[in-house]
């Protein structure tokens, strides 16, 4: 019950950044063109890898301040597919993702909100993360700043090598 209250109060706390930031400026609305994924490398499970097709659909909403430059984002993220075995690719289960994702660019705050999960027949949920992740990005350039971890709170077998595990050894 802790952990639901507190994944409330963050989600909440990422809505206040975006709402304030919306009422700074403007927002402009952009659908991004759907993208097909063929093939997409997701993990590698030693003797194969997990592969990822299907569709991601994208749209963002920049808020923009008085002179027109982005304050802020709210991004939303779909990916419908199936992720598979690469050496048995009938070795295959249904995948989703939506996610949100709003960025603050003023404090560098980045919070991702959503879910991803991979349901078999036989065995149920083998693969779900949920929750909230909150990440400074300021002066992130991934080659010697990344972000830092402020708060993560739900369930990430994305992040955790046993649900890797979990989803290789179902997929075999």
């Amino acid at each position: 019950m802790r952990t639901f209250a507190t994944f409330v109060a963050l989600a909440a706390a990422a809505l206040v950044i975006v709402s304030t930031a919306v009422a700074a400026g403007r927002p402009d609305i952009v659908f991004l063109p759907r993208v097909e994924l063929d093939g997409l490398s997701q993990h590698d499970c030693g003797d194969y890898e997990l592969l990822l097709s299907g569709t991601m659909e994208r749209h963002v909403r920049y808020t923009l301040d008085d002179a027109g430059e982005d304050i802020a984002e709210h991004r939303h993220v779909r990916i419908i597919g199936t992720i598979w075995n690469s050496v048995e690719p009938t070795n295959s289960a249904p995948y989703l993702r939506s996610i949100q994702i709003d960025w603050d660019y003023a404090t560098g705050e980045r919070a991702i909100i959503g879910t991803t999960r991979v349901v078999l027949r036989s065995e149920g949920n083998i693969f779900h993360a949920s929750g909230i992740r909150v990440e400074d990005w300021t002066d992130v350039d991934f080659e010697s700043v990344f972000p830092t971890l402020l708060f993560q709170g739900g369930r990430f077998d994305s992040f955790d090598p046993d649900g890797w595990d979990r989803l290789c050894a179902a997929l075999r």
